[in-house]
């Protein structure tokens, strides 16, 4: 009983702020990512997958580490 009242009571409410505010983010910040959204800064900066993210990086950067190639 329990489990049946607390899955009809999440169902309304996650349809309510669904309805009303969105549950998710904008189609550019999931394919750029939640971390510059949220931290404005990636997370794994090395990650070959950051092409957009690549784009938002920090100018101030610092040169890859010796014998670690750097990314374009």
């Amino acid at each position: 009983a329990c489990g049946v009242a607390t899955l009809a009571v999440s169902f309304v409410l996650w349809g309510v702020l669904k309805a009303v505010s969105g549950i998710r983010v904008s189609a550019d910040e999931e394919l750029e990512g939640l971390d510059i959204g949220e931290h404005g800064m990636t997370a794994y900066p090395d990650f070959p997958n950051n092409a957009v993210a690549s784009s938002h990086s920090m100018a101030s950067a610092s040169p890859a580490p010796k014998g670690i190639p750097a990314t374009a």
